[in-house]
């Protein structure tokens, strides 16, 4: 019966995703199995795209970005990590790839200072891991490039590059990183100005695109002679020596001053593929973080020693948003902890 063909050809599916892996151990390919659940195909440019989540989410550009190159990279899913970063190409605008997709035919988002700069990441680590050269030289580099060219001269929700180099992003009630709970006029965790997280991504994507301008014989002086200016500007602005750790955000807000709060964002300057840190500063960030932050369920979005700390999740809407990001344990910055834990 045409039912029984439907599921004959899913197993088949299902079995040759376990065997592309390369996993051996069972639990990892049963993981790579599943990960294909979370893919999904976007009519809009007939290309695949990424669910953020089960059962409401669409797909958001900083969570595909986060997500791909688990779901598709080391599981051996090439061509649909191809196909992925082929769909946010042709949506960017700006300099900015979508922050969320709305349902039907609506404009996407662009609200995310990030989006990009994980993009510019997951390129790296598609090419890492022998993909398709000229599809990088054709079609991603040449949008790297354009990536960093808005940055620098400044695009749309605030973001843009500062004398020193760092990137600053974010204004009135905008909420352009990963912590962006707004309710109605009031921001749980305003994070405007000049984010930790933002700041290493931005290290690294300069250094890739001049690792890539070498690769296709063009000069790539321009871009790592400015990742060395942001590199010493950020030892300088970010580092706190008695804490042993990175301040979360160098605020514009004369009003609120989160600088010294001790946030899992700071991990992702010591997991990037290019340091901006010393060793010693990486170990002292990594103790920090697993003193205040690790559980074996995913890093705290705050300290418990913190004043603002929120202990439980739960209760109304505006309850939960309110813990949202002021101590909620989240899973997906166990990636970024482990690699560090492992640099270090």
């Amino acid at each position: 019966t045409r039912c029984e063909e439907m599921m004959a050809q899913e197993s088949k599916r299902q079995q040759e995703l376990e065997e592309n892996s390369g996993f051996r151990d069972a639990e990892a390919r049963l993981i790579a199995r599943n990960c294909s659940q979370y893919v999904v195909n976007r009519e809009s440019t007939g290309g695949k795209s990424v669910i953020a989540g089960y059962p409401f989410f669409g797909d958001w550009g900083r969570d595909t970005m986060i997500a791909l190159p688990g779901l598709c990279i080391v599981t051996g899913q090439m061509e649909t990590a191809k196909s992925i970063l082929s769909t946010f190409i042709q949506y960017r605008r700006r300099g900015l790839m979508p922050n969320v997709f709305p349902e039907g035919d609506g404009e996407p988002e662009y609200n995310t200072a990030d989006a990009s700069l994980l993009f510019i990441g997951s390129v790296y680590e598609y090419y890492q891991a022998g993909g398709d050269l000229d599809f990088i030289e054709k079609e991603a580099y040449p949008v790297i490039l354009e990536i960093i060219d808005w940055y620098r001269k400044g695009t749309d929700y605030h973001i843009c590059m500062d004398r020193d180099g760092l990137i600053s992003a974010g204004g009135g009630l905008e909420q352009v990183t990963w912590m962006d709970v707004r309710i109605n006029g009031f921001l749980p965790t305003p994070r405007h100005g000049k984010a930790v997280e933002i700041n290493a991504q931005w290290h690294s994507a300069l250094m890739i695109a001049g690792h890539f301008a070498a690769l296709f014989s063009e000069s790539g002086k321009v871009f790592t002679d400015l990742a060395e200016t942001v590199k010493n500007s950020f030892v300088r602005e970010f580092w706190l020596e008695d804490e042993g750790c990175l301040k979360d955000v160098i605020s514009n807000s004369a009003e609120h001053h989160p600088d010294r709060q001790i946030r899992c964002n700071q991990i992702w300057a010591v997991s990037q593929p290019f340091p901006i840190l010393d060793r010693e500063k990486e170990c002292r960030i990594v103790d920090t973080v697993y003193e205040h932050l690790y559980t074996p369920y995913g890093l705290r979005s705050l300290s418990g020693k913190d004043g603002e700390f929120c202990a439980e999740y739960g209760g109304s809407v505006v309850n939960r948003d309110m813990a949202y990001h002021q101590g909620t344990v989240w899973t997906f910055p166990l990636g970024a902890y482990y690699l560090a834990y492992l640099k270090v």
